[in-house]
């Protein structure tokens, strides 16, 4: 178990529920493309469904304590459901995925694909922009701006700082002070209080890429909460 505030059990009921759900949106597209085979929008927002549910789904193996590998093997199915889903006002989606490439060592052809559904939403972020950048120099860094400036600042100023004690330090400062907090006007805030199973982790991946980027000494973040110490450490 990496996530202590719920036990085994929990994450194995967890994602026995979200599996079903899963595939109940599954035979949703289906119904909508033999329905509608021409109305690509219904289609992509059907296949939107089934990349949110699966995005927590890989935040769930990874809270509950699944073999890296195994989580990797699934990315690369939630990559092809980006591809069909993916929405460009769903900024945390991306976000996530880039660092979880980048964390896990994904494949040149998976950040491609990434790349060019970001590319194509011709939204410029800074933040977004650095890690593709990262991952493969060729992918160049356009913007010095942030989408979202006042929940990304900190995060900016990391990657800007030359000083490498002073970079972690100011990532421990977002961790316990800004990350959880930002995302107060979400559906999955304090949803490990909720009645229903619907709470699937909280972590940082963002932070983790960074530490991995930087190459910093994250001794320090080994306990923090929200923290993927072990994610950052693969490979």
């Amino acid at each position: 178990m990496r996530d202590t505030r719920k036990n085994k059990q929990y994450y194995e009921e967890y994602l026995n529920e979200e599996d079903q759900r899963i595939a109940n949106y599954k035979d949703l597209v289906i119904k909508v493309q033999d329905k509608f085979p021409n109305d690509h929008e219904r289609i992509k927002k059907a296949y939107g469904m089934v990349l949110n549910l699966s995005v927590f789904r890989l935040n769930a193996l990874y809270s509950m304590g699944t073999e890296i590998e195994t989580i990797k093997d699934y990315y690369y199915e939630v990559v092809e459901y980006m591809q069909k889903g993916w929405n460009s006002e769903n900024y945390t989606t991306m976000l996530w995925m880039v660092s979880w490439g980048i964390l896990l060592g994904a494949s040149h052809e998976s950040m491609q694909s990434l790349y060019e559904l970001q590319s194509k939403a011709k939204k410029e972020d800074f933040l977004i922009e650095y890690l593709f950048h990262a991952n493969n120099s060729i992918w160049g860094i356009n913007t010095k701006n942030l989408l979202f400036p006042e929940d990304f600042k900190t995060l900016m100023e990391v990657v800007q700082l030359e000083d490498k004690k002073v970079a972690i330090n100011r990532l421990k400062f977002y961790l316990e002070n800004e990350w959880y907090e930002m995302y107060d006007d979400t559906g999955w805030y304090e949803s490990h209080n909720h009645s229903e199973k619907i709470y699937s982790g909280y972590w940082s991946y963002e932070s983790g890429a960074i530490a991995k980027v930087l190459q910093l000494d994250d001794e320090v973040l080994k306990e923090v909460k929200y923290y993927p110490y072990d994610l950052v450490h693969y490979k």
